[in-house]
């Protein structure tokens, strides 16, 4: 399957390693897919072997065959769609549409969008709880905004909101827990705060010493991956919620996946050359 990385900055080069087993490895490029412009985020739908693809500049989500390595269907979503979540149990995707304060839900049968959920400005990361068949979806209401959307994945409508403390820059589910890690920041300070999804109650606050940009959880470890400017990873363990290892990387790490098969996460590091 074509691993696909995109680079969140307006001009930067952007390199990729894979961390395995906390240990950094080389990796090469295999095949270079033209998807949409300025493509943001992708996720992996697993019953298809799809892979879904936002394209911010252009509206529109691609879709691309992770066997033939080539794009089969692009469809049109709302503006500035940058962040996407695969919800396997209902077979659908989610993309948050920040430029039009929308979600587009993707039939990942059909391909095609079969509904449209109004939200407030700006909503920004995703997260999906298998657990409960909800979608937790950050930042309606500015893009510092600390406040959350609870949505019900059959009936689309809104079920719960919370407050965490800082920006949200990305959210991850934890399935062996039934928790949801959201990566926060502000002006001063960073953390990973520990929501479970029983009560919708804050469990726990991490404190971080770099700036957050981006959150995956491993399942088969039970550790949660943060990536933070300054050149860090830092591990969190879901059963003590306290940090256990700082991983130095590449300069400027942007956006971290976590590769189920393999057990390895990939992060993109990006390099700034604007001025």
């Amino acid at each position: 399957m074509a691993r696909l990385l995109s680079c969140r900055l307006s001009a930067c080069v952007a390199v990729s390693i894979i961390i395995s087993l906390v240990t950094p490895v080389s990796a090469e490029v295999g095949t270079v897919i033209p998807a949409g412009n300025s493509p943001y985020q992708a996720v992996y739908d697993s019953s298809t072997n799809k892979i879904y693809v936002t394209n911010s500049a252009d509206s529109s989500v691609s879709i691309i065959s992770d066997s033939a390595n080539a794009v089969v269907a692009t469809l049109t979503v709302g503006r500035l769609p940058w962040n996407i979540v695969y919800d396997s149990g209902k077979g659908t995707i989610w993309v948050a549409n920040a430029g039009s304060n929308t979600i587009s839900v993707i039939n990942d049968k059909t391909n095609g969008v079969i509904k449209t959920i109004n939200t407030g400005s700006f909503p920004d990361p995703l997260a999906y709880d298998s657990g409960k068949g909800e979608i937790f979806l950050a930042g309606p209401g500015s893009i510092n905004q600390s406040s959350v959307l609870i949505i019900n994945d059959t009936s689309y409508s809104t079920i719960g909101t919370l407050n965490v403390n800082g920006g949200i820059v990305g959210c991850a589910y934890d399935s062996n827990k039934n928790e949801v890690f959201f990566a926060c920041r502000t002006n001063s300070n960073s953390s990973v705060v520990v929501v479970d999804d029983r009560n919708d109650s804050i469990v726990s606050s991490i404190s971080l010493a770099n700036y957050v940009q981006s959150i995956v959880y491993d399942p088969k470890r039970g550790e949660v991956f943060v990536a933070c400017t300054y050149d860090s990873v830092y591990v969190i363990s879901d059963s003590t919620n306290q940090v256990t290892a700082t991983i130095t990387v590449g300069n400027s790490p942007q956006d971290i996946t976590y590769d189920s098969s393999l057990g390895e996460i990939f992060l993109v590091n990006a390099i700034s050359i604007a001025d």
